[in-house]
């Protein structure tokens, strides 16, 4: 895999991004010191993906799979992530500041030292916090 191919294949859309991602399963993505701000990506795989200091400001990633990402100072400024999984990620650092959080699976999360606040944090589960 290129190092351009992530980000060429996200930019094509999340349908592209989730089908590429079947077909390269073996693969961990390295989107790290991406800016994905202001888009939609509601749905998007970022499964055990690089995305350390990644910009995801007023982005929509309703119902993804963050499990497993490498999030260590990536920012998540008024996003939503209504349902988001980010079971077992590293997301130390993190800035989600004011994030919509409604429903997010944060089991066994890496979240020291992130910035959570003016978050929304209903239903979410923060069972076996690292």
């Amino acid at each position: 895999m290129s190092a351009l191919e992530p980000l060429r294949m996200i930019k094509q859309g999340v349908d592209a991004w989730n089908e590429w991602r079947e077909k390269t399963r073996t693969e961990r993505p390295d989107l790290r010191n991406t800016n994905l701000s202001d888009l939609n990506l509601n749905g998007a795989n970022f499964s055990n993906t690089r995305l350390q200091k990644c910009r995801f400001d007023n982005t929509d990633l309703t119902g993804s799979d963050m499990s497993k990402a490498s999030l260590d100072s990536a920012s998540f400024s008024n996003t939503r992530l209504v349902g988001v999984n980010l079971e077992g990620s590293d997301a130390q650092r993190a800035k989600l500041i004011g994030a919509d959080l409604t429903r997010a699976n944060f089991r066994a999360a890496d979240i020291r030292h992130a910035d959570l606040s003016s978050s929304i944090f209903v239903d979410a589960d923060f069972t076996d916090l690292s």
